[in-house]
This record gives structure tokens, sequence and C-alpha cells, in this order.
């Protein structure tokens, strides 16, 4: 059985062969996180996928195979805020809930480190942040301040966390490639978003 899977696997993206596991790993607030990691090769390497607000890491249940197919290896996240999606629920939110906790939108940056942690173990190579809605602003502010971080692709970001944080603020000089993606009536307010992020380094 497990020989037929890895082959339908190969068959589904083309050329590329991978396998596909179901992995967890702990926060440094000791929380568990879980994950799915598309593994290709230590050579290549990771895009770790942020799922949206009430959604889980099914998000990325189509995306993560194209980019298979591209020679990334993927990490698709349950962070600690979401839901479900896709038929897969975000088994990470539905532990803490259990236990009674009920963390913020930030309160996830502590799951992007852990899920960076986590990848060095698989690829030294450094990482691309892709997020969308909350965890797209989260990607960025993770970005601004981790070294491991090479590039960010962010669907839809915008002021998540005020007045807590300003996220416009936090990104004055950005210095790495950001692809901001949304619809044509959120443009004027991403770019005010993205408005001290140099020129050079962003596309929206």
């Amino acid at each position: 059985m497990l020989r037929f899977i890895s082959f339908a696997l190969f068959v589904l993206v083309g050329i590329t062969s991978f396998s596909q596991d179901e992995v967890s790993f702990k926060t440094t607030d000791s929380l568990t996180i879980y994950a799915t990691d598309y593994f290709v090769s230590p050579e290549n390497p990771y895009v770790i996928l942020l799922h949206q607000e009430n959604y889980s890491r099914g998000e990325y249940k189509d995306i993560a195979l194209k980019l298979v197919k591209l020679n990334y290896n993927c990490l698709a996240m349950d962070l600690r805020v979401g839901g479900s999606v896709n038929g897969i629920t975000n088994e990470t939110a539905s532990e803490i809930h259990q236990k009674g906790l009920y963390p913020t939108y930030l309160d996830a940056l502590n799951d992007i480190n852990a899920a960076i942690t986590y990848i060095q173990t698989r690829s030294k190579k450094k990482v691309i942040l892709f997020g969308s809605s909350f965890s797209g602003s989260l990607a960025m502010i993770e970005a601004q301040k981790d070294t491991m971080v090479k590039a960010v692709i962010a669907f839809s970001p915008g002021e998540y966390f005020l007045p807590q944080f300003n996220v416009e603020n936090a990104l004055a000089g950005f210095s790495k490639p950001i692809l901001a993606a949304c619809s044509p009536n959120e443009y004027s307010y991403v770019k005010e978003l993205l408005s001290k992020v140099p020129t050079k380094n962003k596309t929206i």
C-alpha cells in the first residue's frame, strides 16, 4: 500500500518524487504545532504555508503539490488560531481550545518561529513564508527580524493587530523581497500598508 501511495504521488506531480508526512513540533511556549511536511530534498528550500483565520493547513492541499512540482519542500501548518477547511481540522487550535486557551493572532508568531527551527533539521536553506490574511502580515513581521527567512508571499495582508502592533511601521526599511497579492478593492490599502518598504523590494 505504501509503495502504491508513493507511486500515486509521483504520478500526481509529474517527475518530482516526494514524501508527505504528518508531523508535530513544540513552540518555545510549549504548545504542540501540527503540520504536513511535503519533502522533496534537503538540497531544496522550504516554503512555509500559513493559513488564514478560521482555517487549517487544508487551505494548501492543492497549492503545496504545485510548489512540490517546482522542486520546493513545503510545510503546511496548523497555526494556534483557526478552524477547518477542505475536510481538514486545525489540530493545533483544537488542542489549545480543549485546554481552555484562546491565543491572539500575534501569539502565532511563536508557531512560525518553531516551524523555521523544525525546518533547519530538514534543510539548511533559507525559507520562504507564504501567508494569507492575518498570517500574511505575520509572515512579513517574522521576515523582518529572522535571518533564516529569504522572502515573503502575502495574500491580503493588513493591520490585524491594532492597537497592540502596527504592521506598516514595523516594515520600515524591509530588505527582503515581498510579493503582496490582493483584490482590486484592496490595492490602495495594501499599497499604503507597504509604503515604508523600499520600492525595489516589493511587488503588489
